[in-house]
């Protein structure tokens, strides 16, 4: 979530409207305006399902306005092969995408959109980042960097990686600052 937050933040500042098709009902809006996120300029979708999400992310799409459609189901099901058959859902919403001239980002646990996208990102395992400790000191929990990594792209030279450092700090570390 919070790559979708950065994303989020990113795109309105340049003006466009974004839409979240939060399956996994995992937005907290605190944490979402403390990223940067305008809730007044994001339209927050909560399906109950997966295919009523991806009905959503249709209509959304077909509505068109959006820079930006985000659907998140981190955690919604184990196999996102058994719930959407085949890529005849993703190829619908691709092409949504592109006639809305809008992009869409679906978010899973696990690769699911398979050849329809046009990057394919995966993320890294997060690591904590501790402050103090030094001379038997009491050691702080200062947040989490993680990282997501191109790990394909249909858009450039198939050797070409970018990374994306991700910080995620608790609401003590900052007000700290």
């Amino acid at each position: 979530m919070s790559a979708v937050l950065a994303m989020t933040a990113a795109v309105q500042a340049t003006g466009e409207l974004v839409a979240l098709v939060d399956v996994a009902d995992a937005l907290a809006p605190r944490s979402a305006a403390r990223a940067g996120v305008l809730l007044p300029r994001l339209l927050w979708v909560r399906p109950t399902s997966l295919l009523d999400g991806l009905r959503a992310a249709d209509w959304v799409l077909d509505a068109g306005g959006f820079g930006l459609v985000v659907l998140y189901a981190c955690g919604v099901v184990t196999s996102w092969r058994k719930s959407v058959r085949g890529e005849a859902p993703w190829i619908r919403l691709a092409r949504r995408a592109e006639r809305a001239k809008a992009a869409l980002v679906v978010v899973g646990d696990r690769p699911s959109v398979g050849t329809v996208a046009a990057v394919a990102l995966a993320g890294e395992r997060a690591r904590p980042q501790w402050i103090g400790g030094e001379r038997g000191g009491p050691r702080l929990f200062d947040g989490v960097r993680g990282r997501i990594v191109v790990a394909r792209s249909k858009l450039g030279p198939p050797a070409a990686t970018a990374d994306l450092p991700l910080v995620a700090a608790p609401a003590c570390a900052a007000r700290r600052r």
